[in-house]
């Protein structure tokens, strides 16, 4: 509310004023603030898309590194799984396997593990294979995984089946 102010016109008769803000003064406002929010949602729709890649970026990382510490500590070959028409993947643990490797696959569910699913908007852009198998041994097939946001912003995870290793790359970077 305006500060009231009185004065006392040329007349002698007492008048009221008020120091406020006028009706032009305010639709400015309104419309810089209009100007600035419509410049700003793009750039945290970016912010937020980026965000959104690089955690399913991280949790990819974190189940690949899982399932080669898992298939060197218990001794059997585990499996990930990749579902790209559901952008899902999981984790699968031999059961009966033999020294030749030939035992069936199970799924895990445990509340740790259990089926993943990448961020929203976030897809398989490319996989070079369908499944990778670890072996107890620490050894395994290399693979490289494509991830991309509705920004078409690419991350490339490769995982070294020799050395267990997992780098990630910006794709335009490479």
């Amino acid at each position: 509310m305006g500060l009231r102010v009185q004065t006392i016109s040329v007349t002698g008769r007492k008048k009221t004023q008020n120091e406020g803000f006028t009706l032009i003064e305010l639709v400015l406002v309104g419309v810089i603030l209009s100007i600035l929010l419509s410049l700003s949602v793009p750039m945290f729709n970016q912010i937020y898309s980026s965000e959104k890649l690089k955690t399913g970026t991280q949790e990819l990382v974190g189940t690949l590194r899982y399932a080669y510490q898992a298939a060197v500590s218990d001794g059997v070959r585990y499996k990930l799984v990749f579902s790209l028409d559901n952008e899902e993947y999981w984790l699968q643990k031999e059961m009966n396997g033999t020294s030749g490797g030939t035992g069936t696959f199970t799924d895990i569910q445990t509340a740790l593990v259990k089926p993943r699913y990448l961020p929203e908007g976030i897809i398989f852009r490319r996989v070079s294979a369908q499944s990778l198998v670890f072996n107890p041994n620490g050894g395994g097939d290399n693979i490289k995984i494509y991830l991309q946001n509705k920004k078409n912003q690419v991350f490339t995870v490769w995982y070294n089946g020799l050395s267990g290793q997992v780098q990630v790359f910006d794709y335009d970077k490479q």
